[in-house]
Formats: structure tokens, sequence, C-alpha cells
């Protein structure tokens, strides 16, 4: 695994997990506003190299992700899927108005269910 490291002054990591995929780890009870989605993005596009890429999002324990933030992730062109990983009803929640991303998208309990999904995705 290639970490980036450190993106929204420490609120996220951003990291490459495999070829053309990325994983994208938030603090627990992080709160995501438009401005963290755009540098978790950025900092993921120079990790890709600006090439298409799936994205595991750890989206367990999060507390909030605002209207706009939702609509960066579901419009960046660069990602060809996104599984969202949750662990409760909450996390299905705060993930659900992904679905209306450019990219195919889906909420999963298991990471190793959600990187298997995602791999059928990736270039």
């Amino acid at each position: 695994m290639m970490a980036y490291g450190d993106a929204v002054g420490g609120k996220a990591s951003v990291s490459s997990i495999g070829r053309s995929l990325l994983r994208f780890a938030w603090v627990p009870d992080a709160e995501i506003s438009v401005a963290d989605a755009r540098d978790v993005l950025a900092r993921s596009a120079v990790l890709a190299a600006n090439a298409p890429h799936a994205v595991l999002i750890d989206f367990r324990g999060i507390r909030y992700v605002s209207l706009d933030a939702h609509r960066a992730f579901a419009t960046e062109t660069t990602a060809v899927a996104a599984a969202f990983l949750g662990s409760g009803p909450m996390d299905r929640v705060l993930a659900a108005r992904a679905e209306q991303a450019l990219h195919p998208t889906r909420f999963f309990t298991s990471e190793s269910r959600a990187i298997r999904w995602l791999r059928r995705y990736c270039p």
C-alpha cells in the first residue's frame, strides 16, 4: 500500500491499495465539508496521476457530510466507481446521497467485498 498521507489537516488519509484503486479513510466523528472533499480529491488525483481509478471510501463513524461535499465526490470525473465502507445504518444513510454519482456506487460493511466489487471497474 502506497500512502499519500494526511489530508484535510489530519481528518483523512489517501492511499493506493492496488493498481488504479485508492482508499480514502476519515477519522471517526469527522464532519466533511466541500473544502475537505476537494482536498481529498486533489490528493487522489496526484496519487492516481490523473488517470481513471476506483475508490474505497471508509465512512465508518463519519458524523456529517455536507451536500456540497457529496456533489464534489459524485461529480469526480476520474473516478470509475466508488465503494462506501460503513459499519451501520447511520453510515449507510450518509453514503446514500452518493447513489446519484456519475459513476457506479455501492455501500458495503465488508472491506474485502468492497474491494472485490471495485476491482471489476479498475482500468
